[in-house]
């Protein structure tokens, strides 16, 4: 297995509002578990920079459709989500290219 951080700094990103009247900003840094091993590795593993805005489209888009109770509460299913959401992108050897997604860290304010 292979740890990827992303090459780019934090993302930050509004939080789903939850109608008590505050806006709430989550500011994250993440990073890939990646199968070396795996066929899909052979073929993209080289290129995972180029896709790395598709990839944070993804995070971008699980993320800002969730409310600060969804993200400290349900954080694996966060990940969960966002993990399916990258593997997609990567067609039939991504759920065995990209095998987890973790929060380096994360921030809300």
């Amino acid at each position: 297995m292979l740890d990827v951080p992303s090459e780019c700094e934090s993302m930050t990103m509004f939080l789903l509002a939850c109608g008590v009247g505050k806006d709430y900003v989550a500011i994250v840094v993440t990073s890939l578990s990646l199968n070396t091993k795996s066929e899909g590795y052979k073929i993209h593993g080289s290129s995972m920079v180029d896709k790395e805005s598709i990839i944070r489209n993804e995070i971008f888009t699980v993320i800002s459709s969730k409310s600060i109770d969804d993200m400290k509460n349900n954080i694996q299913d966060v990940q969960s989500e966002i993990l399916e959401r990258v593997q997609a992108q990567f067609g039939a050897v991504g759920k065995e290219f990209i095998v987890g997604i973790g929060f380096r860290s994360i921030q809300y304010q």
